[in-house]
């Protein structure tokens, strides 16, 4: 299992990164796994809320997320919620002119619930990518693209955490030899106090390193709370998400990545992380 997660890291970060270093053709790469991720996590999570018999119009919906990324990378900013828009009148549209209203109600209602979950954390991401330094409290010298910088810092200091909660955590149990110390086992049995300082202890030092040379200020004092704040913000998104998984009895949201589970096992680190992260930028 280990191995299968780590190949599949690897080919993630891989893509990642071509996608915010490339010049030529990155904007497209993230574009593709964003638009698939949308997809895919949206269809995870009506597939999910399905083991509760909660039926709904999988296909459309994560259809509707997906158009939804096209339109953040490719549209301007007040054109990023015509996807939604046209998705909620177009049900109305059905709810009128359907047979069996209230079997259809329902699978309405879960429909653009399992689209605001699934779309979430990549609508904002995708938010993020395309900040321009026109839309920040900061004085620069030309209006640029910095929001690679920005999800480059954020995903990093927020991934690194993760992961090295789960190694840290891992390799205390064998030390401890099963008996580290849980934090919350009725929703996440894995999750120990052992493996969360460690991971939180890294989320900081990359976010020290990652400041100092995405932004050029070393600051120690912004850094620090940055990196204490993204660690616990993904922290809670993965409680989030277990518990969700737990509801439906679900042990992964899907099975497409290797060794790591579905696309919302991947994303959902990024609940909380990609919308606070975006206003506390925009606003701060």
């Amino acid at each position: 299992m280990f191995f299968l997660r780590l190949i599949s890291w690897i080919i993630l970060v891989g893509l990642f990164f071509a996608a915010i270093f490339l010049k030529e053709g990155g904007k497209y790469i993230l574009l593709l796994m964003f638009v698939f991720g949308a997809f895919m996590a949206t269809h995870e999570i009506l597939n999910m809320l399905e083991k509760l018999k909660y039926k709904s119009f999988k296909i459309m919906g994560a259809t509707c997320a997906a158009l939804s990324v096209v339109f953040v990378f490719f549209g301007d900013p007040k054109y990023n919620l015509i996807p939604l828009v046209l998705l909620i009148l177009g049900c109305w549209g059905y709810l009128l002119v359907c047979k069996e209203k209230e079997e259809n109600l329902k699978k309405i209602a879960v429909s653009i619930g399992g689209i605001l979950l699934g779309l979430l954390p990549i609508f904002f991401l995708s938010k993020i990518y395309n900040i321009k330094t026109s839309e920040l409290n900061i004085v620069f010298g030309s209006n640029i693209l910095i929001g690679p910088k920005l999800l480059l810092y954020l995903v990093a200091v927020t991934k690194i955490g993760d992961t090295f909660a789960y190694i840290t955590g891992m390799l205390s149990n064998k030390i401890l030899k099963g008996k580290n110390h849980k934090i919350v086992p009725s929703i996440s049995p894995k999750k120990s106090w052992e493996g969360t300082i460690g991971g939180m202890i890294f989320s900081v030092i990359v976010s020290y390193i990652l400041y100092g040379y995405l932004f050029n200020n070393n600051s120690l004092f912004i850094s620090l709370i940055a990196g204490i704040f993204l660690f616990w913000g993904g922290f809670f998104g993965d409680l989030a998400e277990s518990a969700l998984k737990r509801t439906c009895g679900v042990k992964d949201s899907g099975n497409i990545l290797p060794g790591m589970g579905g696309v919302y096992d991947l994303l959902d680190s990024f609940i909380f992380n990609a919308p606070l992260f975006y206003f506390c930028i925009i606003i701060f």
